[in-house]
C-alpha cells in the first residue's frame, strides 16, 4: 500500500471505526486516462452499511478531480459479495 500511496497521492483511503479500529480502505490509481479501484477490503461487521460505496464515491470525486473520466473495477469470479456491490 506505501507504493501505491506513494505514486497516488490522495487515493489511499482508510475508515475508522470506535476506538481507531480500521474498518474499511480502497487503494485507487490513475494512469493518467482512467482509474482504478484496486483494492476495497471491509471489516466483517462493517459490511452491508454502505462503508465501501461511501469509500468508491470518495475515491471516484478524487479521481475526477485529477482529471480521470473512467472508473475501472475488477472483480473475482468466485467473490459473490463484490459482485452484487
Amino acid at each position: 500500500m506505501a507504493k501505491v500511496a506513494t505514486r497516488n497521492p490522495g487515493l489511499a483511503l482508510v475508515a475508522e471505526g470506535e476506538n481507531v479500529l480500521i474498518v474499511g480502505t480502497v487503494n485507487g490509481t490513475d494512469d493518467g486516462r482512467q482509474g482504478w479501484v484496486c483494492r476495497l477490503p471491509a471489516h466483517p461487521e462493517a459490511r452491508k452499511a454502505g462503508l465501501g460505496r461511501r469509500l468508491v464515491e470518495e475515491l471516484e470525486g478524487r479521481l475526477r478531480a485529477q482529471g480521470c473520466e473512467k472508473l475501472n473495477l475488477l472483480v473475482e469470479r468466485d467473490n459473490p459479495d463484490a459482485i452484487a456491490f
